[in-house]
């Protein structure tokens, strides 16, 4: 029988060269919130949350915006069955709606985003991205609604 075996190289083979792979984002670490202080939000409380006024064709929310949602959720009841109910509404064309529906789910994911980064769970959030239908109130808004019990029936 013939010799079966095969020679060996006489040099060992090159190193190659691997360009390391990017870290992935952690998971369950929410963005933060985009804030501009060139934003124009006009801000009212509500009963059980807070109203969100916006300039017309804008989605960014500015610092006192921010500052006053996270209060908002401060004086909020505390628990696993409190919601946050995001509504979002913006002015648009009637030959366009899906352009207003666009704008008021960039308002919804702001709110959202303020929301997240102060602890909120975002399976505790519900958001509405409402378009042209503007019901009660100012075309260009978000309605921040909380719901669950009361403070009182929680101590």
């Amino acid at each position: 029988m013939p010799d079966s075996k095969l020679p060996l190289p006489e040099t060992a083979p090159g190193v190659a060269s691997v360009d390391p792979i990017p870290a992935a984002p952690q998971i369950g670490v929410p963005p933060a919130p985009v804030l501009s202080d060139k934003a124009a939000v006009g801000l009212s409380p509500k009963t059980a949350g807070l109203r969100l006024t916006f300039a017309a064709g804008e989605a960014e929310l500015s610092p006192d915006s921010a500052a006053a949602i996270k209060q908002t959720v401060g004086k909020a009841p505390s628990g696993d069955n409190v919601t946050f109910e995001v509504f979002a509404y913006a002015s648009g064309k009637s030959d366009d709606q899906s352009s207003a529906r666009r704008l008021s789910l960039s308002r919804a994911m702001a709110v959202r985003g303020v929301l997240t980064a102060g602890g909120i769970p975002s399976a505790r959030i519900f958001i509405r991205a409402m378009g042209e239908n503007a019901g009660d109130g100012p075309a260009d808004r978000v309605d921040l609604n909380i719901s669950g019990p009361s403070k009182a029936a929680t101590q």
